[in-house]
């Protein structure tokens, strides 16, 4: 699935670029659920990229998308929500 799927767009828009602004890195699966998916994919680029899992921008965007796809299959889970994206983001991004 690719971003424009997700509602994000993969050009500059008045926002600035979809990996910019993301503020997800020390929150909570509670918080990761409420939040829009713009600043899901930011931060999910982030990591990837502070990871050194792509070097090349597609693979940023497909690593991301992944991963934020995993971190949201984990947040559904209530018993879960207390648990950071960043720890869940590094087992998502490891496992696909």
């Amino acid at each position: 699935m690719g971003l424009l799927a997700l509602g994000v767009p993969l050009v500059a828009g008045a926002a600035g670029n979809w990996y910019e602004g993301g503020t997800l890195h020390k929150a909570t699966l509670k918080e990761w659920a409420g939040a829009v998916t713009q600043n899901k994919m930011a931060t999910m680029a982030d990591m990837v990229v502070g990871a050194k899992l792509a070097k090349r921008p597609m693979d940023v965007v497909e690593k991301s998308v992944r991963a934020a796809s995993c971190i949201d299959e984990v947040a559904k889970d209530k018993a879960s929500q207390s648990q950071a994206v960043a720890t869940v983001a590094a087992m998502c991004m490891m496992s696909g």
